[in-house]
């Protein structure tokens, strides 16, 4: 819709870009699904699906791809400490074990 006036053409232009924006942040919402990252090899198929994804889009968007690697990097760091935890948790156990009954 031309408009002579270059206020009024600013003007409908941010807000035909402020619609638009909110009725793609609707629909990503409405297409997200649970993710339960507990292991290792589920923040791998994650990455593996959101790879595919971006080739697949052809190129879905380089900035939405990298946070989306960057979230998983951030989960697989977090599975790894969780079992570094853990693990470590089990050794002071037979540790503790150990020192009871050993000496």
């Amino acid at each position: 819709m031309p408009h002579k006036d270059p206020e009024d053409a600013r003007r409908y232009q941010r807000e035909y870009t402020r619609r638009r924006r909110a009725v793609l942040a609707e629909e990503t919402r409405s297409q997200a699904r649970p993710v339960r990252l507990r292991t290792i090899e589920a923040v791998q198929t994650e990455l593996e699906c959101a790879l595919a994804d971006v080739e697949a889009a052809g190129g879905m968007s380089f900035m939405r791809a990298r946070i989306a690697c960057r979230v998983l990097e951030i989960a697989l760091r977090a599975v790894e400490q969780g079992d570094l935890e853990r693990r470590l948790a089990e050794v002071e156990r037979r540790l503790g074990e150990l020192g009871k009954g050993g000496l």
